[in-house]
């Protein structure tokens, strides 16, 4: 289970991250 919340977080971070990353490439 604590791996999966890692995983979780880690997904949304990574989410997070491509989406600035379109952002600024637009």
């Amino acid at each position: 289970m604590q791996a999966t919340r890692r995983n979780f977080k880690l997904a949304v971070a990574a989410r997070m991250q491509y989406r600035t990353s379109q952002r600024q490439n637009q």
